[in-house]
């Protein structure tokens, strides 16, 4: 299970990095023709932390409820 909290950690962490990435790209645009592009790689990162993190919610309720049944 821990393996399982490990990967959506850095998935998470993955997803911070692209975001920032993205965000400071908005922020000083060197080539306006890649805001488009710059402000879906923002969405994509948002879109990806959310999932990885629904998957460490769902990984700690799984544990939960194994720890339940056996205690």
């Amino acid at each position: 299970m821990s393996s399982v909290l490990s990967i959506s950690a850095g998935g998470m962490n993955a997803a911070i990095q692209r975001m920032e990435a993205s965000a400071r790209n908005i922020a000083n645009p060197s080539n306006a023709g890649e805001l488009g592009q710059d402000a879906i790689e923002l969405m994509m990162a948002r879109i990806g932390f959310e999932a990885n993190a629904r998957v460490a919610q769902t990984a700690t309720r799984t544990l939960d409820r194994l720890l339940d049944i056996t205690v």
